[in-house]
């Protein structure tokens, strides 16, 4: 079974879909209204939030993927994509962590900093992909070789810094990301 005969299954059940993209955001209403607006939830809470954040970060991550796939390589319309699909997973993640980023504080959520990390890596694994893709840069290159080892390095150091985040232990520290030197 490919994942497009996956799509064309999930497309018979449009309602199903829609459940799920909409309960998530109105279950973290609800869990946000129950538990109040303390900044500093403790443990059962925070494992609560933590549950919703991976329910609604994996499916939309993907769809983040796949979409920006269609889009940026194999040039796809937008138009043409099914919103309940393609679009809505994603304004589901976004209203979901911005609601929970309000009412809680992420770094106190079991696990938000590995998946943070592996979104970091993600993203920089697409625009890597979108960057080769536009510039064609297996064949020539044809700007400075030092804008080329510049973009090298900050991609590397991006991809350690999102591994580290992804992979540490849970004892040891965090360290912030890369910065460009000024």
């Amino acid at each position: 079974m490919t994942l497009e005969q996956i799509y064309k299954i999930a497309e018979n059940y449009d309602i199903a879909v829609l459940f799920f993209v909409f309960s998530i955001p109105i279950i973290a209403i609800i869990l946000t209204l129950i538990s109040g607006r303390d900044k500093e939830k403790k443990s059962p809470w925070n494992y609560c939030f933590s549950v919703i954040i991976y329910l609604v970060t994996i499916p939309g991550m993907l769809q983040i993927i796949i979409t920006g796939y269609l889009l940026f390589v194999m040039k796809t319309n937008l138009m043409t994509l099914n919103i309940n699909l393609y679009l809505l997973p994603i304004l589901s993640m976004v209203i979901t962590l911005l609601i929970i980023a309000k009412n809680v504080d992420l770094r106190s959520i079991p696990g938000f900093d590995r998946l943070s990390g592996l979104l970091t890596m993600i993203g920089i694994s697409l625009l890597c992909v979108f960057i080769i893709s536009k510039t064609r840069i297996w064949l020539v290159f044809g700007g400075s070789i030092y804008l080329f080892f510049g973009l090298a390095i900050f991609f590397f150091a991006l991809f350690k810094w999102g591994a580290y985040m992804l992979l540490r232990r849970s004892d040891e520290k965090e360290k912030s990301p890369p910065r460009f030197p000024y």
